[in-house]
């Protein structure tokens, strides 16, 4: 009679252990795995985040790389158009970046996918009023960029006239992703 409580007891504690191991596989596949290979960010866990890469450095992050070939400060825009635009003055960082579609299906490049970071932590995000500033051509966000293609861009930030210190932050372009790796802008 014993033996049979006893086999119960220790199929439950067996089953239990079988639910847990499962539970924290199924959270770690959500929390995007661990495959963190190169310089790709993991975007969760307790894992230290890595650390930004310099301009000019390629970054991997998920199926996507990035380069940041350039980032500046200015307080005005020139419209692209010309004498028909509209000239904007403020504060705003100019970022110019190479995106690579490292994985087999089209993506489609958005601007979450990068935000900029002040040494305050105050995120902006690039500004969609100030694609008239963006050279032809430059401007690739909400294009599909097909597997094995590069494309060069350009995105502005309207960033507070006290920020500094900038890390840019960029994304897997994945829907519901929280995969990032960020660059750091020294200037």
């Amino acid at each position: 009679m014993y033996r049979k409580w006893i086999f119960i007891g220790c199929s439950g504690v067996l089953l239990l252990g079988f639910l847990i191991a499962g539970c924290t596989a199924f959270v770690a596949v959500l929390d995007g795995g661990s495959d963190s290979g190169g310089q790709a960010a993991d975007g969760g866990g307790d894992e230290a985040a890595p650390q930004a890469v310099p301009v000019g450095q390629n970054l991997d992050v998920g199926e996507v790389s990035w380069v940041v070939n350039g980032a500046e400060e200015t307080t005005s825009l020139q419209s692209q158009f010309g004498e028909l635009g509209e000239n904007r003055e403020g504060s705003f960082v100019v970022v110019d970046f190479t995106f690579t579609n490292n994985g087999s299906e089209a993506v489609t490049l958005d601007t979450v996918s990068m935000a900029l970071v002040d040494g305050q932590d105050r995120r902006f995000e690039a500004d969609p009023d100030a694609f008239e500033f963006i050279e032809e051509g430059r401007n690739i966000f909400l294009e599909q960029v097909n597997p094995g293609v590069s494309r060069e861009g350009t995105a502005i930030f309207t960033v507070s006239p006290d920020a500094g210190d900038f890390t840019l932050e960029l994304g897997d372009a994945q829907m519901f992703s929280d995969r990032t790796g960020s660059v750091r802008l020294e200037f």
